[in-house]
């Protein structure tokens, strides 16, 4: 069963597909690396799905031949009847030689399950004939090869492999088949509700990169919806833009806006319901547990939200909150967060629930080290060499070293642990070993002697050189700075999976001036084997 479908099965949240998607989507940004997201929706496949294609899959997973005959039978000799506001018709359907109605029907229990392994079958069928996405960590320990992400009928395809074809061809290819199937298993692709990003690079005069937009990168992904007729050309939407996914609104270039604009619409509908009502004080909070609580949570796990948005946005529940206890809206809001053993008011600001809702995936996924997990075990790894220091980013200060590294899921969870002095202590440290005796990290040796600002220039011309350690810049015999490092220029190939980084020439006096610091300390300490 492919690993890809996350809908009717145990253990598997909406929330993990789409930390999924984002999680594939940042690590492919910090790579600098261009890529394509396509959402599908499929129309009507529960309808639609062939039952003899049915009775294949059953016996395929090993279902007895007594049971398959069954569910076969049960199928077909189905009658459908339609039910309205007005009640159910009187008319019905069925399945018949000459009116071949196919499927198990929309509402039918079972459905979902049965999708499960028609969406599998089809996932199989590509496998072998479609390039998505691919990515490793830096140090190619863990990898990912995948194609799609689906909750249902609800499909996601990432594409970032053009090794045998361009990007945007290769992803008509994988779209293409990927409708050619769904039509030969009974379904079709609702097209006008497809869309689908092309994110392209490119690097303003800091080496910062930036998403081209819309108006920059306009593409077209002209789809046939089955074996004949036209093609259909697939919305595209600009990087910034959110698309709803699962309840969720994201976008490539990581923006919030409709997400918050959501978020305030449940507190506002919240709030103007419980002032016009006249529960008790017990009763509101009661209401605040079992209703908005829920809707919000829900919705955090997967987005990166600042404390400053979540402060703005939970403002008005606070004050309903202490209004209803009678208590002045102005009262201590550490005393408003403390548990009521000690006199407080137990609630959880929305950003502290945002941040543990984002733990609490996080340490589920890395345990299971399912696809999110190895995706969240690259992320982590890339952040780190971003960062490039010897101890585990998640055990530094955020304040002292976020600079070093673009946004991402994971360095939001990183300011949250950080602030709430949280340390998370993993089995696999995303690190990196040093290579000789006396050796050190450049960002350490650097942090001591540079201010903020110029640390992150130093590390841009780092990141071009795909460098990480003195022993990387070092002669062999360790007593000198390797003459074509002063010019920004590495000769030695990395045993590292780096980002993309142009080479910003006008940093490089500063990185001169680094490197004779470095030259300085190892007349003392010579690095060893």
């Amino acid at each position: 069963m492919t690993d890809g479908q996350f809908g009717w099965r145990a253990s598997r949240q909406a929330q993990s597909a789409v930390i999924s998607k984002v999680l594939a989507m940042d690590i492919n940004n910090l790579y600098v690396k261009d890529y394509t997201s396509v959402d599908e929706d499929l129309k009507a496949n529960f309808d639609r799905e062939l039952s003899h294609l049915g009775a294949c899959e059953d016996q395929f997973y090993g279902a007895p031949p007594q049971q398959v005959d069954f569910l076969f039978n049960a199928t077909t000799s189905q009658e459908f009847f339609v039910k309205t506001k007005f009640g159910i018709s009187d008319g019905s359907y069925t399945f018949s030689p000459d009116i071949k109605v196919w499927g198990l029907g929309q509402g039918i229990g079972w459905s979902g399950a049965r999708w499960i392994l028609t969406s599998s079958t089809i996932a199989k069928a590509m496998e072998h004939r479609t390039y998505g996405l691919k990515l490793y960590s830096p140090d190619s320990r863990v990898s990912i090869q995948k194609l799609l992400d689906m909750f249902g009928d609800d499909t996601s395809q990432i594409c970032n492999n053009s090794t045998h074809l361009p990007l945007l061809e290769q992803t008509r290819e994988n779209v293409q088949l990927h409708s050619h199937l769904v039509f030969v298993t009974g379904g079709l692709i609702a097209l006008d509700k497809c869309s689908f990003y092309h994110v392209k690079f490119d690097f303003d005069e800091n080496g910062e990169p930036r998403m081209l937009s819309l108006d920059e990168n306009k593409q077209e992904l002209l789809i046939r919806p089955s074996f004949q007729g036209d093609v259909f050309s697939i919305r595209q939407m600009d990087p910034s833009d959110e698309h709803k996914t699962l309840g969720y609104y994201i976008a490539p270039a990581g923006t919030n806006a409709i997400t918050i604009e959501k978020l305030q619409g449940f507190i506002s509908s919240w709030n103007t319901k419980i002032k016009s009502s006249n529960l008790s004080h017990s009763n509101v909070f009661l209401s605040y547990d079992s209703v908005l609580h829920p809707q919000l949570t829900y919705r955090l796990a997967a987005n990166s939200l600042s404390f400053n948005e979540c402060d703005q946005m939970f403002k008005p529940v606070y004050e309903t909150l202490l209004h209803a206890g009678g208590i002045q809206r102005n009262m201590n809001r550490t005393l408003v967060r403390a548990s009521r053993q000690f006199a407080g008011l137990q609630i959880t600001h929305l950003y502290d629930f945002h941040g543990i809702e984002k733990l609490k995936f996080f340490i589920l996924h890395l345990r299971r080290f399912d696809t999110t997990g190895k995706l969240m075990q690259i992320l982590l790894q890339l952040t780190q060499l971003y960062i490039g220091k010897e101890k585990s980013f998640l055990q530094l200060a955020y304040s002292d070293n976020e600079f070093l590294t673009p946004p991402s899921w994971i360095k939001h969870l990183w300011e949250f642990l950080s602030s709430h002095d949280i340390e998370v202590d993993l089995t696999f440290p995303p690190t990196f070993r040093k290579q000789r005796t006396n050796d050190l990290f450049l960002m350490d040796f650097f942090s001591s002697r540079f201010s903020q600002s110029d640390l992150y220039r130093l590390n841009k011309i780092r990141l071009h050189m795909q460098v990480l350690l003195f022993s990387d810049i070092i002669s062999y015999d360790g007593k000198q700075v390797l003459p074509n490092i002063y010019d920004g220029v590495s000769n030695r190939d990395s045993i590292y999976e780096w980002p993309k980084q142009p080479l910003v020439t006008k940093y490089l006096p500063l990185w001169k001036r680094a490197c004779k610091l470095v030259h300085e300390h190892i007349q003392s300490k010579t690095l060893g084997q």
